[in-house]
């Protein structure tokens, strides 16, 4: 129930009680305007209550009380049964509407103001009946504050519920928004680490050509026809990635490290000393394709920015690592700036609990671990 329908509803019920009390007992004269001017000060009472956010409000309901006492010593009878529905309606507003530390009070003040006069009636008439009446009205009060005490925890469980349903909800939200720039992330890193690699081996080859086509137009047409293969395996290699990030299948990684150093000294022309541990094919593959892109992206480095024409690629699988180290013969660098490319593999790397140094000294140097578990 909404609490101004229940405020509503107990304002006629005030008003019903009114005319039921004054119409039974015959009330005239000066009593009938004090009962009149009582029961419009309830319904006053409960209007502001309905109205007011004020947590002062249950002070009212306290008033309340005082005008159910003054009622009662207006009325004819010790007891007057239709006060009694004030006092239930007070009972069940005090635990719906407020917190029952507070409300406790309250129901306690009811409980004794009911109590005296049902002392008082038996003062008067002390029988069976009496005692079997007071019991009756305890009882009801105390089912009636215990249902509303365990309503009120039903409650407040169902707003924790509902506070702990919208935290949940924006965790979620938090965490779709951070899958999304993973993936984004993911596919920049992608095409950054593959596209990437295969245009400066079509670069190198382009410029190859352009410094033969005039000593030797037959070398420089064999170097053009490769630069052609590397643009159309670069084409094949952006729509892996497409697919690949599209099905969500992982990394589209299908040559090994070999491969690409085989391949990638064929294609740039540039001396690449290897010794490459084979225990690395024996890893899972998420294990091998972090190598083979750390690996690729230095050695695109050194081409790229560091014009080297030796680079050195050491890698060794221990039982619980695997340590590499990438040493060009470049230019090195000045200052060190760690780009799109170094950041992406110190982010790799972190996956699986490694590191990574840089060093430009005699040429650029890349040197790291990963712990690894077979």
């Amino acid at each position: 129930m909404q609490k101004k329908q229940f405020f509503l509803i107990k304002a006629f019920i005030i008003i019903l009680i009114g005319w039921a009390f004054i119409t039974l007992e015959n009330v005239e004269g000066k009593r009938l305007i004090q009962l009149l001017c009582i029961f419009m000060a309830l319904n006053i009472t409960n209007v502001l209550r309905a109205s007011l956010k004020s947590p002062f409000k249950i002070s009212l309901l306290a008033v309340d009380l005082i005008f159910f006492i003054l009622l009662s010593l207006l009325s004819r009878y010790v007891i007057n049964y239709f006060l009694y529905a004030l006092y239930i309606m007070a009972v069940i507003e005090a635990g719906l509407f407020y917190d029952f530390r507070q409300a406790r009070y309250i129901i306690g003040m009811i409980f004794l103001s009911s109590g005296y006069h049902y002392v008082v009636l038996y003062h008067y008439r002390p029988n069976l009946g009496i005692v079997s009446e007071i019991i009756f009205m305890l009882l009801i009060y105390v089912l009636l504050t215990v249902s509303l005490y365990f309503l009120q925890v039903a409650n407040k469980e169902r707003e924790k519920q509902r506070l702990l349903n919208e935290q949940l909800q924006e965790i979620n939200n938090k965490l779709e928004n951070l899958t999304r720039l993973a993936v984004k992330t993911d596919i920049a890193r992608e095409i950054h680490d593959t596209f990437g690699h295969d245009m400066m081996g079509l670069i190198m080859q382009i410029e190859m050509a352009d410094v033969l086509i005039n000593q030797d137009p037959d070398g420089a047409k064999r170097m053009l026809k490769d630069a052609k293969n590397s643009a159309r395996q670069g084409m094949k290699t952006i729509r892996q990635v497409v697919e690949t990030l599209r099905a969500d299948e992982g990394d589209i990684i299908t040559e090994t490290v070999d491969m690409l150093l085989d391949g990638f000294e064929k294609k740039s022309n540039i001396m690449i000393e290897k010794d490459v541990d084979e225990k690395l094919y024996d890893y899972p593959k998420k294990i091998h394709d972090v190598m083979y892109r750390t690996i690729q992206e230095s050695i695109t480095n050194s081409v790229r920015h560091g014009q080297a024409s030796h680079i050195v690629v050491w890698l060794s699988c221990e039982p619980s690592y695997i340590n590499f180290r990438i040493k060009d013969n470049g230019v090195g660098a000045d200052t060190m700036h760690l780009g799109y490319g170094l950041r992406g593999m110190k982010e790799r790397l972190s996956k699986f609990n490694g590191n990574v140094r840089f060093k430009s000294e005699e040429g650029f140097e890349v040197k790291g671990y990963i712990e690894v578990t077979k």
